[in-house]
């Protein structure tokens, strides 16, 4: 807005052109963000698999341990119970869990969709599969049963429930998402808004009809491909601010780009650019709660 009142200054259109190319450098650093945050969860879900698998195969080497003891020998497996409840607790901080005693003392273990985890001493064992998103854009990761020969099994992904894992996956398959999205659409939105004001001014030159920021084709790219334009780059004066060829003090279009900022042209015309930012930050701020 400074601009506005000085529209002929050279310093502040290149102050005004810095500004720009850190609104752009600050969405990308947003997106950076938010990948990392994927990939922190990805690594916990990895973890969880991990632990899922090294508890069920403890819980079924113990069905073994309890069967032998008190069917076969006829002694006392007090210690391989104890030991077994607190795997089994383990486990059900990580997934939902039911649990079926068997003859024998041996119990089986499910966990909902997800099936078997524990039949008698044979364990389920599970694998995480990490790999191209669509059209490359992001890492897709699907959690898999592994099958006879180490062979990879039923996609069972869908199909987690509750427990820690269950945490990481919503955050993974829904939040995650949501906030790229609308991260990506915040850039879009207020690239479109402002190529909009700035094609219809003229800057020092004369120049008409430059856009401010690159063009963006999609929402899908939008935060990773913000930038200022080329000709707003290589030349501070192509910065539109007037509505009327060579009309000195002139700053219509200045103002006008300056009332974006308060502007109600994000969700739908409902929100303003801080009313989005703060809206997303707090609802992501909601569904991450109890993830740590």
């Amino acid at each position: 807005r400074v601009l506005s009142t000085q529209p002929e200054s050279q310093p502040l259109r290149v102050a005004v052109r810095e500004s720009g190319n850190s609104v752009a450098t600050r969405f990308r650093s947003v997106l950076g963000g938010i990948d990392q945050i994927q990939q922190d969860i990805d690594r916990r879900v990895e973890g969880s698999i991990t632990d899922i698998n090294n508890l069920t195969h403890r819980i079924g080497d113990l069905n073994r341990r309890i069967m032998e003891l008190e069917v076969t020998n006829g002694g006392n497996a007090n210690d391989e119970r104890d030991a077994r409840d607190l795997a089994l607790q383990k486990l059900s901080k990580i997934v939902t869990v039911q649990v079926t005693p068997i003859e024998n003392g041996g119990i089986n273990i499910s966990s909902g969709k997800l099936g078997v985890l524990v039949n008698g001493v044979e364990p389920t064992e599970f694998r995480t599969i990490l790999g191209s998103g669509v059209d490359g854009a992001s890492t897709s990761l699907r959690i898999h049963q592994v099958g006879a020969n180490n062979r990879l099994g039923k996609d069972v992904t869908d199909y987690v429930e509750g427990g820690a894992l269950g945490g990481y996956m919503a955050v993974r398959e829904k939040t995650i998402p949501k906030l790229a999205h609308e991260i990506n659409t915040m850039a879009f939105q207020l690239v479109k808004n402002v190529n909009e004001v700035h094609q219809r001014a003229y800057g020092v030159n004369g120049r008409k009809g430059n856009d401010f920021f690159a063009p963006i084709e999609s929402v899908g790219d939008a935060a990773s491909a913000m930038s200022v334009s080329s000709i707003i780059n290589e030349d501070a004066a192509n910065i539109g601010g007037a509505y009327k060829f060579h009309s000195a003090g002139d700053n219509r279009a200045l103002l006008d780009l300056a009332d974006l900022q308060d502007k109600k042209i994000f969700n739908r015309n409902t929100a303003t650019f801080t009313d989005q930012a703060a809206g997303t930050i707090g609802a992501v701020a909601v569904d991450m709660k109890g993830v740590n």
